[in-house]
């Protein structure tokens, strides 16, 4: 074992130095016997133990050659909808090239993986982004085996969420409200409130309700759409109105939830906003008061509507003296085609740390208006928190995050959102479907101590 290590040790001493690159040939039997101080023999045995854990390549006839010499592919998935594909693209590729990692890298959206399986793919390694609901399949990689994982781990902060060996910290988007300033002019409010601090539930918002009917726009905006599987489009006020009252996020879904005064004044919200399939484009359209659920990438992508961004403001979902941060979370995870070996190994999880760390992550983070996790990187790091209002997208101390949707089961949103549409689409009765609700969470989710109808 010490042969085989001092010579890894001199291949990789030379690699570091640019001496010798993935490809190239090593230095001869005799140079390392001369250099190491070892026989003939042990020189031979300690580069055949490293051709076998794919270090170097040993061609009978020509010599030993270091490998990686064919570039190896890897595929990268992330979402389209929160990064340019073609410029993630070019940074992936340039910090390959950058770092002669020698890869091959296909930069692919992330939802092909709802229908085609990974085998479909040329990569012998798929770097996939995920937030636990893409129904991918396939052999992980370790990454608690890897040199220096435990300590690169610790240089994220994940808002308690959970993360194990096979995952590794990427970006989290969180959420505030809009309001568009030219519809508030339009109805006569000339004061932008400083925060909503529980808008949707107070009779401020059926003053607000009536001005918009008078001047014929919308309120606000709920996601409801034929295509929407399973998504419940209170779940996001709920979780507000439940942060109003609760101290702890393992609360939130306590029951009652539904099955309150709260609960029934959430469905008077839902009432008065504006079904449609996309509300953010709907909203982009400037006739609507208030969009609740902003997303921080909106920073971002309202750049690409001539004048829309100045139009509008940012403001924090506070409760309590507190801000509420929804949040959701995104992570790498490995996936592999074929085995590896070392040198491949070795050359992933490089490419892994790069991704995620900390110059990367503020190109990554500049072309999305995501939120980089390490904790090294501050708000001023991020490009688009140029305007006083996007720095409440971050979390202080005090704030209270949250995650969206709560963890709740695919199945959760499904009974969910199917009670839902029984009284939006079909008028079934208000209490009865929001005390069927409670019902479905109380299988998981424990009911508090009695404190009053909520």
């Amino acid at each position: 074992m010490g042969i085989e290590r001092d010579l890894l040790q001199a291949v990789r001493k030379m690699a570091a130095e640019r001496r010798l690159h993935p490809g190239d040939r090593l230095p001869t039997c005799e140079t390392f016997r001369k250099m190491l101080g070892i026989s003939y023999t042990s020189c031979q045995r300690g580069l055949k133990k490293l051709e076998n854990r794919g270090i170097v390549e040993i061609r009978r006839g020509s010599g030993t050659y270091l490998a990686g010499g064919t570039p190896l592919k890897v595929d990268l998935f992330v979402s389209g909808s929160t990064f340019d594909l073609l410029r993630v693209q070019a940074l992936a590729t340039e910090c390959a090239v950058r770092n002669d990692l020698n890869m091959e890298i296909f930069v692919r959206e992330k939802d092909e993986l709802n229908t085609h399986p990974l085998q479909e793919y040329p990569g012998k390694a798929a770097i996939v982004e995920d937030n636990g609901w893409l129904p991918v399949k396939g052999t992980l990689l370790d990454l608690s085996s890897l040199p220096g994982y435990s300590a690169f781990s610790a240089e994220f902060e994940t808002f308690g969420s959970r993360i194990n060996n096979l995952q590794l910290p990427f970006y989290c988007v969180t959420w505030q409200a809009c309001v568009n300033l030219r519809v508030l002019n339009r109805l006569g409010i000339r004061e932008v409130p400083e925060d909503i601090a529980g808008l949707p539930f107070s009779p401020r918002w059926d003053r607000l309700v009536q001005r918009c009917r008078e001047h014929n726009c919308h309120p606000a905006l709920r996601e409801s759409g034929n295509s929407n599987l399973w998504n419940f489009p209170g779940m996001f006020p709920a979780l507000l109105m439940q942060a109003a009252k609760r101290e702890k996020e393992d609360e939130l879904l306590r029951i009652p939830v539904f099955d309150t005064s709260s609960g029934e004044r959430l469905f008077h919200f839902l009432r008065e906003s504006y079904p449609c399939e996309n509300p953010y484009e709907e909203f982009c359209r400037g006739n609507t008061a208030l969009l609740l659920q902003t997303g921080s990438w909106f920073t971002v992508q309202s750049r690409l509507r001539n004048g829309f961004r100045d139009e509008c403001r940012i403001l924090p979902l506070r409760s309590g003296g507190r801000k509420i941060i929804p949040y959701s979370f995104y992570f790498l995870q490995t996936y592999l085609r074929a085995p590896l070996g070392t040198n491949e190994t070795e050359r992933i999880w490089k490419f892994l740390r790069l991704l995620c760390g900390r110059e990367m992550q503020k190109q990554l983070t500049a072309l999305s208006g995501a939120i980089s996790l390490r904790k090294d990187l501050k708000s001023a790091d991020h490009a688009w928190a140029d305007r006083e209002d996007f720095l409440e997208f971050f979390p202080g101390k005090r704030d209270f995050p949250i995650r969206m949707n709560a963890d709740l089961t695919n199945e959760e949103r499904v009974a969910l959102g199917v009670l839902y549409e029984q009284h939006a689409r079909f008028g079934a009765d208000s209490a009865l479907i929001r005390k069927c609700m409670d019902e479905k969470l109380a299988v998981r989710h424990p009911a508090l101590p009695f404190r009053g109808n909520g």
